[in-house]
């Protein structure tokens, strides 16, 4: 006797349910998954229950990257400030996105179109043809962030506003 697909099966009753099937991790002015920005790497491991990489020896302990060990996706590191998650960054394209759907390899014009005039657009501190597009969480001091090149996402961010802003790396 052959066993239904559990997953089918558990899809089709969701949906009955009336609930969504899983989507991607959405990366928010909140955090990523389970992740939550406040949270020291010890919690978020424990909410996530896989480890995170170690403080290196040369790494300053004020600021520092961190990724769990079975990464959420390519790409997504975690910035700790005073040992609290402050910023977590998307660097690579992955199934990781915004709430609104919006990832590396999308448009400047998506994002526009996407967040209207809560969208603050300043130069490329590096790249002649480049961009950051700032969208202010209300009520909140923290955002997301996307960095573009040629009128394309390389990378984004979000969290604390000003780890949010930091153009390289920990500063």
């Amino acid at each position: 006797m052959r066993l239904p697909n559990i997953c089918g099966v558990l899809l089709v009753m969701l949906t009955a349910a009336g609930c969504d099937a899983p989507t991607d991790p959405a990366l928010t002015p909140e955090g990523l998954s389970a992740v939550k920005f406040g949270m020291s790497p010890t919690e978020a491991a424990k909410a996530l229950g896989v480890p995170f990489t170690a403080r290196q020896a040369r790494e300053d302990e004020a600021c520092w990257y961190s990724r769990p060990q079975e990464e959420t996706g390519p790409g997504v590191t975690y910035m700790v400030v005073n040992g609290k998650i402050a910023r977590i960054d998307v660097r690579a394209p992955s199934n990781v996105k915004s709430a609104q759907g919006i990832g590396v390899g999308a448009s400047s014009e998506d994002i526009k179109k996407t967040y209207g005039d809560k969208v603050s657009v300043t130069p490329h501190k590096y790249a002649e043809n480049g961009s950051y597009l700032e969208i202010v969480a209300p009520g909140a001091n923290a955002g997301l962030l996307f960095e573009a090149v040629d009128g394309k996402i390389i990378s984004f961010r979000a969290g604390a506003l000003e780890p949010l802003r930091y153009v390289e790396s920990c500063a």
